[in-house]
C-alpha cells in the first residue's frame, strides 16, 4: 500500500515533514525570510573540537554535519563545501578546508590544506584564521540548510511532494557581529 507514491511506513515521515513545514510557514512566512546570527569571538583554538561541548562553535559544527548529512541537491546544483573552499582560496589562506569527524563521532579536527599538498591543523594557523573559518563555516552551513519554496500551495500550506518544487530559495539574512575582530 502506498500514499502519494511512498510506502506506508514512510507516511509518518512525510506527515512529520508536512507538519514541520506548516509550523515554519505559520511562524515565519516566506516573505519574511530567516535571520541567522553569528556572534563575535565564535571559536576557541583547539586541536580537537568535541561535539559534546555546549559552546557556539561546537553547536555550529553539529549543525554543519547535520546539514551536510541531510543536504539534498535535487532543488539546486551546489557542490558541498564549495563556498567554504572558494573563499579560503580567495583569501590566499590555502587550497581548501577539511573538517574531519572521528569514527565515534565525538571529536572533530579541522585542517587547512595548502597549495603544496601540506595539511595543517587550523589550531596551528592562529586565532584570526579560526575566527574567519567559523564565519565561512556558518555561511556554508546556511547554504547547505537552504529551504526551497514550493510551487503548489493550498490555503497557504506547502505541498509535501518534491515533484511540485519551484526552483526558488527562501531568503536568509546572516548577521555577523564584528566580522573584522581578530583579523589583523
Amino acid at each position: 500500500y502506498t500514499f502519494e507514491g511512498e510506502p506506508r511506513h514512510y507516511i509518518f515521515d512525510s506527515m512529520g515533514k508536512f507538519l514541520n513545514r506548516i509550523i515554519k510557514e505559520s511562524l515565519c512566512p516566506i516573505w519574511a525570510g530567516y535571520v541567522e546570527y553569528v556572534g563575535s569571538s565564535r571559536a576557541q583554538i583547539h586541536r580537537l573540537y568535541t561535539l559534546e561541548q555546549k559552546d557556539d562553535f561546537s553547536e555550529l559544527l553539529k549543525r554543519y554535519f547535520e546539514a551536510k548529512r541531510t543536504f539534498e541537491d535535487w532543488h539546486f546544483k551546489y557542490k558541498k563545501d564549495s563556498f567554504l573552499n572558494k573563499w579560503i582560496r580567495e583569501f590566499g589562506l590555502g587550497k581548501s578546508i577539511s573538517v574531519v569527524q572521528d569514527k565515534e563521532g565525538l571529536g572533530v579536527q579541522i585542517y587547512v590544506c595548502k597549495e603544496n599538498g601540506d595539511k595543517r591543523l587550523l589550531a596551528d594557523e592562529g586565532y584570526g584564521m579560526t575566527q574567519l573559518v567559523s564565519i565561512l563555516l556558518q555561511i556554508e552551513t546556511t547554504i547547505l540548510s537552504l529551504d526551497g519554496i514550493y510551487a503548489n500551495k493550498t490555503y497557504g500550506l506547502e505541498s509535501f511532494s518534491p515533484k511540485m518544487y519551484k526552483n526558488t530559495l527562501r531568503p536568509i539574512t546572516i548577521t555577523i557581529e564584528e566580522p573584522e575582530i581578530h583579523l589583523h
